[in-house]
């Protein structure tokens, strides 16, 4: 369908664009995050394939996959018990960039490594894994605006 315009009916359109595109960005950069923070908190709990530069899960050491069995934990679930740390994850949108980390020391340790444990990152390769996907929604979402429609995705990140 093609809309059709008086003169001022046109420029008014043009001038609420910047409005309309920036509310729709936001609406669309936060359906993302929450994908993106859905996809970092699956990752944990599952061996994880090397992604970009971001190298592959090492195996756990028996003596860890001891330990876990001994405190009551399944054994070769890498970086989950008690789902702590798998939930600190948490993605947020400040301007136009879609932050995604954790407040948690564990997550730290596991996403770079200590000098027992090898680095699992879970942060770097979600985001590698979906930076494709997230800018074509955001494409989509601009196309949208310029003509004329608007995408209401559903988000369960805050502002």
């Amino acid at each position: 369908m093609v809309r059709e315009f008086t003169e001022q009916g046109f420029l008014d359109y043009l001038a609420s664009t910047p409005v309309r595109l920036e509310a729709q960005l936001r609406t669309a950069m936060k359906h993302q995050a929450s994908h993106l923070q859905k996809e970092a908190r699956e990752e944990v709990g599952h061996y994880q394939e090397a992604a970009g530069p971001f190298p592959a899960w090492s195996p756990l050491a028996d003596s860890t996959m001891d330990d876990r069995i001994r405190k009551g934990f399944t054994p070769n679930d890498p970086g989950l018990r008690t789902g702590g740390m798998r939930d600190s994850y948490k993605a947020s949108v400040e301007g136009n960039k879609i932050i995604l980390g954790s407040a948690s020391d564990e997550a730290l340790w596991f996403e770079e490594g200590t000098i027992r444990q090898p680095p699992r990152p879970v942060i770097g390769p979600a985001i590698f894994r979906n930076t494709e996907t997230i800018t074509k929604h955001l494409a989509e979402s601009v196309s949208a605006v310029m003509a004329g429609h608007t995408i209401t995705p559903e988000s369960d990140v805050d502002d």
